[in-house]
């Protein structure tokens, strides 16, 4: 049988049958570059499946995207980046099943890949703000140094004293800034 037919026959549009198709639900023999014939035990069976599901005219559910295993280079070109960016990743700790007898190769879950990518990527601004945190209170410990000595050469101690101590406030919140531990958000 020809898509159009299967089509016609369940009142459906023809992509939907390529769609099954396409996912591996409804297997098709290929006649060509473009055409495909489905013997009608295959579509007796796949309409079975269905059925017995309380589902005539729906195909069988497929894991969604997020959830279907990929191999390295279907991952990378979901992400739009190399083997080699995958593999560099896989080294750094990016989730991925291991080899099994079935599959010898590594495969991987794009949304735990995805879910793994934002928290590196969350945990790097946050180390990259709380950088900037300290380098800006060292900044600020400076500036205040220098306000200091400032009033105390223009003979006026009680406001170089209140600075330096505030100066010195900033260096040692900019010391504990820095001997912080750096965690990545969960």
């Amino acid at each position: 049988m020809t898509v159009a037919e299967i089509a016609e026959q369940l009142k459906l549009n023809p992509q939907t049958v390529r769609n099954w198709i396409d996912r591996q639900l409804l297997p098709a023999v290929r006649v060509g570059p473009r055409r495909v014939r489905i013997r009608q035990s295959d579509l007796d069976a796949f309409l079975k499946l269905g059925a017995d599901r309380g589902d005539q005219e729906q195909a069988p559910q497929t894991p969604s995207e997020e959830d279907e295993l990929l191999s390295r280079r279907a991952l990378a070109n979901r992400l739009q980046r190399s083997v080699s960016w995958v593999d560099a990743r896989v080294r750094e700790g990016m989730p991925c099943e291991p080899p099994s007898e079935d599959y010898p190769h590594r495969r991987f879950r794009l949304g735990e890949v995805k879910l793994w990518l934002e928290q590196r990527a969350a945990g790097r601004l946050v180390q990259e703000g709380e950088d900037a945190a300290g380098a800006g209170v060292e900044q600020l410990a400076s500036a205040l140094g220098e306000a200091a000595s400032a009033a105390h050469d223009r003979d006026q101690p009680q406001l170089a004293d209140a600075l330096r101590a505030v100066a010195n406030a900033a260096e040692r919140l900019a010391d504990a800034l820095e001997r912080a531990p750096y965690s990545t958000p969960s």
